[in-house]
């Protein structure tokens, strides 16, 4: 037996020894988030990096329910989700998004347990259209000069769209996504730093003062003076 199969034997054993170990403390934290998802106070605040552990170490997959002795295994974290207690969490996709919505961690690790990591296979045509939810959010804008959406968009609005801009970015700039996780950058500046969401401000229209100042601020001269043209047009 060469060398590196040796060290491949001793890596397999190593990581079996360490599943035996963790055995007792992946249920344990399986039940901990249950127990957050109920509403627990205590539990809110450690929800999220529970969350993690789960998707990270893969412990959702399958583990040995420690009251009853039974292994469970699921083929979805969906499936894992919604499974009765004690083998799953007896709850929903959307109840664990809202518990850990303010940690952009764990809510970037439960997009990858969700949709999945990016990229797809080579030669998968499971989209051979290239048409997704960004092309179409894009379309939607263009047609509409991006005021498709309420001028006052609800806090679920908001969330969903800040989801959709964190999946695209880990997707297409991962580099950007790593400076979110860190909170070196919002998701909006992210993402009008990639050219995926349009940089907006808003304006008083009681007081053209007030809104031509707003836009000295912040446009480029450009933009000003395409502005001038069209509205002179009007």
């Amino acid at each position: 037996m060469d060398v590196e199969a040796v060290k491949m034997q001793l890596d397999k054993i190593t990581e079996q020894r360490a599943r035996e170990v963790r055995r007792p403390f992946d249920d344990r934290i399986v039940s901990q988030l249950r127990r957050s998802l109920l509403g627990a106070e205590r539990g809110l605040k450690s929800a999220p990096g529970m969350l993690r552990t789960v998707i990270e170490h893969e412990i959702w997959r399958k583990r040995v329910v420690e009251e009853t002795g039974e292994l469970v295994s699921f083929k979805s974290f969906e499936e894992f989700v919604q499974a009765p207690p004690l083998e799953g969490l007896g709850s929903t996709i959307r109840q664990v998004k809202n518990l850990c919505k303010d940690d952009k961690a764990a809510l970037a690790a439960l997009d990858r347990a969700t949709v999945g990591e990016p990229g797809a296979p080579e030669g998968n045509q499971n989209n051979a259209s290239g048409v997704n939810q960004y092309t179409l959010q894009d379309a939607e804008d263009s047609r509409t000069n991006g005021l498709s959406q309420p001028i006052c968009p609800t806090t679920e609005k908001k969330r969903d769209r800040s989801g959709r801009l964190l999946r695209r970015l880990r997707e297409q700039r991962q580099d950007l996504h790593k400076q979110v996780l860190n909170k070196d950058k919002s998701v909006a500046e992210a993402a009008i730093e990639a050219g995926f969401y349009p940089k907006r401000i808003s304006v008083n229209l009681r007081s053209p003062e007030s809104a031509a100042s707003s836009i000295r601020r912040s446009a480029s001269p450009e933009f000003i003076e395409a502005l001038v043209k069209d509205l002179q047009r009007g």
